[in-house]
């Protein structure tokens, strides 16, 4: 296996510290993040450059092992809706619910703060909704013409 992002040395290690972690989680049913983290450094400098890198590491795992595999073939999405929607009778729940349940989970919360362009009073009137606004990191960047009009959108650039 081969793989080579610019410098080869964070998102590289990342990479391979998730590939390495779901394989052992797998396999033996535990995860060792810091120990392999550690041990990618002692052969190759700067493996996990940031802090940032490292707590991605830990949220990838911790999102893998609380949802699985949750991938269907598109010839049985109808057929695998209907089963998941199918009411347990013991819990009075579905597996589309318990999987939203695990997706707020592991999805973080937005906090005011976040949101702090679209909550400008000149934006107001362009959130159709005040539940759901982008936040702040993921705003596109337009150009007006004629530098006077907001540049906002209530739109989140996606990676």
């Amino acid at each position: 296996l081969f793989f080579y992002f610019s410098a080869g040395a964070g998102r590289t290690g990342c990479f391979i510290v998730i590939d390495i972690m779901l394989d052992m989680a797998e396999r033996e049913g535990v995860v060792d993040i810091y120990n392999c983290v550690r041990e990618l450094r002692s052969r190759r400098v700067n493996m996990v450059q940031t802090e940032e890198q490292y707590v991605f590491i830990h949220d990838a795992i911790l999102e893998a092992c609380l949802c699985g595999d949750t991938s269907i073939p598109a010839s049985q999405v109808r057929s695998a809706y209907y089963e998941m929607n199918k009411l347990d009778p013991q819990t009075n729940s579905s597996q589309i619910k318990e999987e939203f349940r695990t997706l707020n989970m592991v999805t973080p919360t937005l906090r005011v703060e976040d949101c702090s362009i679209a909550l400008l009073p000149r934006n107001h009137e362009k959130n159709r909704c005040m539940d759901v606004l982008p936040p702040d990191r993921c705003l596109p960047f337009l150009i007006t013409i004629d530098g006077e009009s907001s540049n906002y959108i209530n739109a989140a650039l996606m990676d």
